[in-house]
């Protein structure tokens, strides 16, 4: 299966239940019968996979899509956003690594799931908290 399936597959879950996605964890449940209705629609499916169903869609702006519709998509950029604000104010001397940190976290959100793992997440939530800490405006008379 490829990871196209799984973006194919959100896709469908996303438009089938219109405004607020299947819920938080139920891409899973929902996969199969996104899948067979696309197969339905004459889409194809790698031929060579082993796997019938994915706990994920193996892309974590996809998935917040599928799961949680609009208004998860809109939390996913209202936290974007203040993200980026933070990531901004940050002293000049880090402006290097924070801007690295955050294209390759971008980068591999994009391309697989980082927040369905927890080593992983705890390092990413361990530098975002730097990424925003550093970002905070200074408190007067600090």
């Amino acid at each position: 299966m490829s990871e196209r399936a799984c973006a194919r597959s959100a896709g469908a879950l996303r438009a089938g239940s219109r405004l607020a996605g299947v819920g938080f964890g139920g891409y899973r449940a929902e996969y199969i019968p996104a899948k067979e209705a696309l197969l339905e629609r004459g889409r194809s499916f790698n031929s060579f996979a082993v796997e019938n169903t994915f706990g994920n869609a193996h892309n974590d702006l996809l998935e917040v899509g599928a799961e949680l519709g609009w208004p998860g998509l809109a939390a996913l950029a209202w936290a974007l956003f203040f993200l980026a604000r933070a990531a901004r104010r940050s002293p000049r001397d880090d402006l290097p690594g924070v801007a690295a940190g955050l294209a390759g976290m971008g980068i591999v959100a994009l391309a697989n799931f980082p927040f369905e793992i927890a080593l992983v997440a705890y390092s990413w939530m361990v530098f975002l908290a730097w990424v925003m800490q550093n970002g905070a405006p200074a408190k007067a008379g600090a």
